[in-house]
């Protein structure tokens, strides 16, 4: 999933606007077009619309999933000439969840930032389930730390009953899930900077997990003011001064990042302090 973010450099310079591929731009046509298309990719299932940008998808033999297409909905609206890719993506996924459950151990486990709205609203999805069936807990201003099960084409929020198959309380799912980004990422080396005190990093879809790693940034910060953006699942922004017109850049290219992001996390920026991430106000 890197495309997403690094490819919106890229967009950022060509940003002419194009048709949608077909695909409805209206709310209505919009949820009525991914209806059909996830009920093509899946005989048998029962969607039906809830309403404009809701959906309800059940499987043979599974149980009803609300799916919301909000997220889609306003990429497809930002950026109409990658509509259609975003969107057969989506529904190949929503597809996956469809079928039987894939088998997993804590190898497959992740730690990821996520929006307390997120959270919030994937809570929302299971109102019959306690509070805290979804892993989550505070990062920084409207951050959370979330865990997800990482399988080839989507990535599972980790809930209650999933870390109890584990053999895992909380504290362990969050811990294995943090080891699991430490073994895999690495904190960007400096690179070319983008603009004055500015750099731009990309990986894979655990890419933005990385401030999670608090001590792995420890090095990098003692040599001055550690700045971090991360408006995308796949990539950042960090930068070495906290002077005002450094803030401002950062903000305006959070900003942008998020703007083309497919799946937009936050443009908060966060400075690195030896307890933890704490918000800048530009």
């Amino acid at each position: 999933m890197v495309r997403g973010f690094a490819a919106f450099v890229v967009a950022w310079l060509w940003c002419a606007a194009a048709a949608a591929d077909g695909i409805p731009l209206d709310a209505d046509g919009f949820t009525r077009d991914i209806q059909q298309r996830i009920q093509n990719a899946l005989p048998g299932a029962t969607v039906t619309i809830d309403s404009p940008l809701a959906l309800t998808v059940t499987p043979r033999g599974k149980a009803a999933t609300h799916t919301y297409l909000d997220r889609i909905y306003d990429y497809c609206q930002r950026m109409q000439g990658d509509c259609q890719p975003v969107v057969d993506n989506f529904v190949r996924v929503t597809a996956k969840a469809g079928q039987p459950d894939p088998s997993y151990d804590a190898t497959n486990l992740r730690a990821v930032l996520r929006l307390k709205a997120y959270a919030d609203s994937a809570r929302n999805t299971s109102p019959d389930k306690p509070a805290d069936f979804f892993l989550a807990r505070p990062f920084a201003g409207e951050l959370v730390e979330m865990c997800v099960i990482d399988l080839p084409d989507t990535a599972l929020l980790l809930n209650a009953d999933m870390f109890k198959k584990l053999n895992l309380d909380a504290d362990a799912a969050f811990a294995r899930c943090e080891s699991n980004v430490a073994a895999s990422e690495t904190v960007p080396d400096d690179g070319q900077p983008v603009a004055a005190h500015i750099w731009v990093a990309a990986g894979d879809y655990y890419y933005s997990s990385l401030p999670l790693l608090h001590d792995a940034w420890k090095k990098r910060a003692a040599r001055g003011p550690l700045l971090i953006v991360v408006p995308d699942p796949t990539g950042l922004f960090f930068a070495d001064s906290d002077d005002a017109d450094t803030l401002a850049a950062l903000a305006r290219v959070a900003q942008k990042g998020l703007q083309m992001s497919e799946r937009p996390l936050s443009a908060q920026i966060l400075r690195w302090t030896p307890t933890g991430w704490e918000v800048v106000t530009p």
